[in-house]
């Protein structure tokens, strides 16, 4: 099994394109980011008073590992989880609603586990 072949087996696309999917998601986190530190609490003892993108990166450092280990789920398993296939617009949205998508993910899951556990009435 060579490198490429195991790659899109695992990505079930090609690794140019899931890339270009995660940038475009990358840009919605990115903005996401933007516009929740434009809401900041400015007369908080805490917070800086001028805008620093180290002070955005480091005090988001998680939320922006979670954010992106979510990204790569979400894309990967678009289908299964929006029914659609996957384009950059799509992935701009993921980006965007980062904050929610382990919600999104859970809720999906345990809907995916009713419909397992339960059997079809319908028969």
């Amino acid at each position: 099994m060579t490198l490429s072949t195991f790659t899109h087996n695992v990505l079930e696309m090609d690794p140019i394109l899931f890339l270009s999917y995660v940038f475009w998601a990358g840009v919605g986190v990115l903005l996401s980011l933007l516009l929740n530190a434009n809401q900041r609490a400015i007369n908080n003892n805490n917070m800086q008073m001028a805008f620093c993108w180290k002070f955005l990166f480091t005090s988001n450092y998680k939320r922006i590992l979670i954010s992106f280990l979510l990204i790569l789920v979400s894309i990967r398993f678009s289908k299964q989880l929006i029914g659609l296939e996957q384009n950059a617009f799509s992935s701009f949205v993921i980006g965007l609603c980062s904050d929610h998508l382990g919600k999104v993910l859970q809720l999906k899951i345990l809907v995916m586990r009713d419909k397992q556990l339960k059997p079809n009435q319908n028969e």
